[in-house]
């Protein structure tokens, strides 16, 4: 028998079809809300085709380990590992650097096969956060490589027995695996676990193992069936395959038995196309599916990474149409160009097993070490770049009471007052910087998630913030006769309930109007500070795609306006004044943006840089503290 294995065009098709399922999925869930199966489909055509290759190879007394693992280099690690240097590299100019460091793990995991364990630990593939890992398909890419490791050892090995028991422990293994996959699911209900594992998935491989083996024995009923036969088989699989697309989705307990009729349906297509070439496999053996199927391999690598950068950069997961048919012409153009340089390239090239080792493994995996090397130098905060990410260190009087928490000139007696939640806290640098302007000094104390109400329900915060907002509002009424002018910031939304939060006290509203009258007794002035809009983006990825000139827009929360609406109209019945912070930073260039950097720390505190800059801003405008 040769151990050549005949070209078969609808093979390709069937990979088409599997990595074209993968992508509609991949673009948008609603598509093919099963389309994730295709990858399920691509187990087992590997364990087909793998285990064909060594059966035929041992039947022609031609085989070894060294040729085998050799193709196996040329074929996968190549390209692997120019999409991996090219995703570094975009990851510097796109990513911040906390996930740079995610980044980062992912691929000292990835070159050591095992970033399915990496992304095992991490979360469900589903979920919000997975959409934006640049390499977390390579979790598949894994999932096989280990299986290559051990299956052409075992199948050696256990080849020189002969017996029934032999099939039985085949098909007992086979089990256990979708077994295992259930216990998962159903028994420890850890679907990330069962989705990523190894052992989770190998049946799934062995089941297109188990036909390679039967369908090349000449005596086997899978040479021998008639033409009806082959196109029901064909029909039926085909009908499998795309009912598994079609009826999955994201909330399906998966894989497990929930993947067989993709899996059986991938192999009643195999045996079914295999001696008739019927209506099923005329469409496959098309030109169309035959290009997209020799490329699939390279559309699979490239197409991911770039639509995790550009929903990074957007900040969700639905991205727009144009944004989707970028992606679509990105993913195509680079995977024509990895297929016919890369892959072709380096298949075509004769290696001795050692240098294969080196040249497809060792200096690939030396290269991405050096880039990721190179680049840590690049993501080390200076003191300059810290300021962005904090509202301040030590410095910063949060949870903290006594005169080390007096800001602004520091050669005047504190008559200001500033208090609150930690939107109180994070304009530590706004005062320290307004002060020293206008030559007055203020005090600034604040605890975190505090209401500032006299009577305010501490029972509503977690446990560890009880103490510290008991000490801050009884500081604040201790105190407050010592102050000429008493200023309140907070997170509003949050507070007064606008916002839904199981901290905030359902009576809030009204405690705050009586503590604003409290406030007023002896003349005293009093100011409310705006809460500065909170984000529903990112505003450091956003900063970072502005940079890139890709079209993101920062998008504002909706409970901000009504919250600071409310605290107006409040301000308004108490005759309280009012310091418009929000419409302050709403004004700065994009909406975020001061001295070309984001005003920003995270969704809605500022940060360090920012509030000081954001002092210069008001001092020159309408300042209410000169």
């Amino acid at each position: 028998m040769s151990a050549v294995i005949k070209y078969r065009p609808e093979i390709d098709g069937l990979r088409a079809v599997a990595v074209l399922a993968v992508i509609l999925f991949h673009l948008n869930a609603n598509w093919l809300p099963g389309g994730f199966a295709g990858v399920d489909v691509f187990f087992a055509l590997s364990g087909f085709l793998i285990t064909s290759i060594i059966v035929r190879e041992q039947n022609s007394a031609v085989f070894s380990f060294r040729s085998f693992y050799v193709r196996r280099m040329k074929r996968i690690l190549p390209p692997l590992y120019v999409m991996v240097i090219v995703t570094l590299v975009a990851g510097v100019f796109i990513l911040t650097p906390r996930d740079f460091s995610y980044l980062k793990e992912s691929i000292e995991y990835l070159v050591l096969f095992c970033s399915n364990l990496y992304f095992g630990k991490g979360g469900d593939y589903f979920g919000p956060q997975s959409a934006e890992m640049p390499l977390l398909h390579t979790w598949s890419l894994a999932v096989e490589e280990q299986f290559y490791f051990f299956w052409p050892v075992l199948f050696v090995l256990f080849g020189r027995y002969r017996g029934v028991w032999k099939k039985i422990l085949f098909v007992i293994v086979v089990i256990a695996s979708f077994v295992y996959a259930e216990y998962l699911l159903q028994v420890k209900n850890n679907k990330p676990l069962a989705y990523y594992s190894l052992f989770a998935r190998y049946g799934e491989m062995l089941i297109g193992a188990g036909i390679a083996i039967l369908s090349v024995k000449k005596e086997s009923a899978l040479n021998h069936l008639g033409r009806s036969a082959s196109n029901l088989a064909s029909l039926l699989g085909l009908s499998l395959m795309l009912s598994s697309f079609l009826l999955l989705d994201e909330k399906s307990q998966f894989p497990g038995f929930s993947s067989l009729p993709s899996l059986v349906g991938t192999l009643l297509l195999i045996i079914g196309m295999t001696n008739y070439k019927g209506a099923v496999a005329a469409v496959l053996s098309s030109a169309a599916f035959n290009h997209i199927g020799k490329i699939s391999y390279s559309l699979y690598l490239w197409h991911w990474p770039i639509l995790a950068y550009m929903r990074y950069m957007f900040g969700g997961r639905d991205l727009p149409g144009s944004w989707l048919l970028v992606a679509v012409v990105m993913t195509y153009a680079l995977s024509v160009i990895s297929y016919y340089t890369v892959e072709q390239g380096v298949r075509n090239l004769r290696m001795s097993f050692s240098r294969a080792f080196v040249a497809c493994l060792i200096v690939p995996s030396l290269l991405v070490f050096l880039v990721l090397s190179c680049v840590g130098n690049i993501f080390s905060l200076s003191k300059e770049d810290l300021s962005l990410v904090k509202y301040g260190g030590d410095e910063v009087c949060h949870l903290k009471f006594g005169p080390q928490c007096i800001r602004g000139d520091s050669s005047k007696a504190p008559k200001i007052l500033f208090f609150g939640d930690s939107h109180a806290a994070h304009l530590h640098y706004f005062i320290e910087h307004l002060g020293q302007r206008n030559g007055w000094s203020a005090m600034l104390v604040s605890a975190s998630s505090c209401g500032p109400a006299f009577d305010f329900s501490v029972a509503y915060l977690p446990v560890g913030s009880r103490n510290d907002c008991l000490k801050l509002l009884n500081y604040v009424q201790r105190n407050r006769d010592n102050y000429d002018t008493l200023v309140v910031a907070a997170r509003w939304d949050f507070q007064m309930g606008v916002e839904a939060s199981e901290y905030s006290d359902p009576e809030f509203v009204t405690k705050f109007e009586k503590t604003l009258e409290s406030l007023k007794i002896g003349g005293k002035r009093v100011i409310v500070v705006t809460q500065v809009p909170s984000l529903t983006s990112n505003p450091f990825r956003v900063e970072r795609a502005l940079k890139l000139h890709v079209p993101v827009e920062l998008r504002y929360s909706s409970y901000t306006d009504p919250a600071n609406e409310m605290l107006r109209k409040i301000a308004n019945r108490h005759g309280v004044e009012v310091m418009d912070l929000n419409s302050l930073v709403k004004g700065l260039s994009d909406g975020f943006i001061l001295n070309g950097h984001t005003v920003y720390m995270d969704s809605n505190h500022l940060n360090q840089r920012g509030a000081g800059g954001l002092a210069e801003i008001y001092f020159s405008g309408e300042n209410l503290l000169k």
